[in-house]
């Protein structure tokens, strides 16, 4: 194992700008108001940004070993008032790639600079639309030109500077509304000067009725439709698609498919037991998703299982070699049930386009989880709120 060997995805905020319609956070307050009150007290008073104390400790612990630092995860980084700050402090670990994922509102000449300065590898920006009209409903209360307008002045500034850093990513999530747009956005990318495009399906939330509608997995034959004439114009114009998720035509001839790749990956590299057994994975063994207060998750993708770990009162070696740790590894190694957030996972099925990949994620359910968590962890008594949970 490198000394570096991490991959980090960490949020130093629980905050964001807007209530986008696919995302989980457009539905907090309504989730709070359903509680009841002592518990949504509770809640709202839980610290929504990291301290610089607990940042210090993660970092002192983990950024020494790892290889990739995400500075968001699932909220915008960019409302945390220390990020600045947060940037200077991770320069002097010096990992080999530093970046983060912003909706672009926030996405200040000051901002810019102090990326080109740390530097910033990679800014990962999402647009999920090509058109104005498209990119405003699916993100309330972003304007079209002023996110595009901080894009361009990024770019200009990296250019100017003559530095290699950041490089621009952008992202698109992939609904009924705006699969017709992707030959567009790979086009808009191209004149923004991204580097590499990203296309992930939406992942649909039971509390978000309207996006039921919005799955493509009614639509697969468009779907890949359109996602082949993106990837075409993208080859044309020399972009790099990170990720393509196109629906299988034969599913059975995909499984098949499925197994002989993950049959040379494990050939290749990745963790094994003294038995010599490959995991159906290897997040649980590279990567750490790290919330605002320091729960830990083994990828982004943990929705439906509690946190594995808790880095304001753990080490990175506790976690690494905790229980909770311990029984992942061993249901993706066989030896175990597989847990529940892995069992609906596509990579884990390599059935990225079954309906088990498009399950709607219940709420409530992981609700549940987190006062679970936080009674644990924080002592809470939930007295009457137990039955409603």
């Amino acid at each position: 194992m490198s000394e570096r060997f991490l991959q980090v995805y960490l949020d130093t905020t629980a905050r964001c700008n807007l209530r986008c319609r696919m995302c989980l956070v457009a539905y907090q307050e309504h989730q709070l108001r359903k509680k009841p009150p002592h518990i949504a007290d509770r809640l709202r008073s839980l610290p929504q940004e990291m301290s610089r104390d607990l940042f210090l400790r993660i970092a002192a612990d983990i950024f020494p070993r790892a290889k990739t630092l995400y500075l968001s995860c699932g909220f915008e980084p960019l409302m945390n008032k220390d990020f600045g700050w947060f940037l200077e402090q991770t320069g002097s670990y010096r990992i080999p790639n530093v970046g983060f994922t912003t909706n672009g509102v926030l996405l200040t000449e000051d901002v810019a600079r102090q990326c080109i300065e740390a530097p910033v590898h990679e800014v990962s920006v999402s647009l999920d639309g090509a058109r104005r009209e498209t990119f405003e409903s699916i993100r309330p209360g972003a304007r079209w030109d002023h996110v595009l307008g901080n894009i361009r002045q990024l770019v200009q500034m990296r250019d100017a500077a003559g530095s290699l850093y950041p490089r621009l990513r952008v992202n698109f999530v992939l609904m009924r509304r705006n699969i017709q747009e992707t030959v567009e956005f790979v086009e808009l990318a191209h004149n923004l000067g991204a580097d590499v495009l990203d296309f992930r399906h939406v992942v649909v939330f039971d509390i978000a009725h309207d996006m039921r509608e919005e799955s493509l997995f009614g639509h697969r034959d468009l779907a890949n439709v359109w996602l082949a004439r993106a990837k075409a114009r993208a080859d044309e114009l020399g972009l790099q698609i990170a990720y393509l998720p196109t629906f299988p035509r034969r599913p059975g001839l995909e499984r098949v498919w499925g197994w002989w790749r993950r049959l040379r990956r494990s050939r290749r590299s990745g963790p094994s037991t003294s038995s010599g057994h490959r995991p159906r994975c290897v997040a649980p063994w590279e990567t750490l998703v790290i919330t605002h207060l320091g729960f830990v998750g083994p990828c982004v993708g943990w929705l439906r299982d509690p946190p594995v770990g808790y880095l304001a009162r753990q080490t990175l070696e506790d976690v690494l070699n905790g229980p909770q740790m311990a029984r992942l590894r061993d249901g993706l190694l066989g030896r175990a049930p597989l847990r529940d957030s892995c069992a609906a996972c596509p990579t884990i099925s390599s059935r990225s386009t079954e309906p088990i990949a498009f399950t709607e994620i219940e709420i409530d359910h992981l609700d549940k989880i987190w006062l679970e968590t936080y009674a644990q962890e924080f002592g809470w008594d939930l007295g009457a709120s137990s039955a409603e949970r």
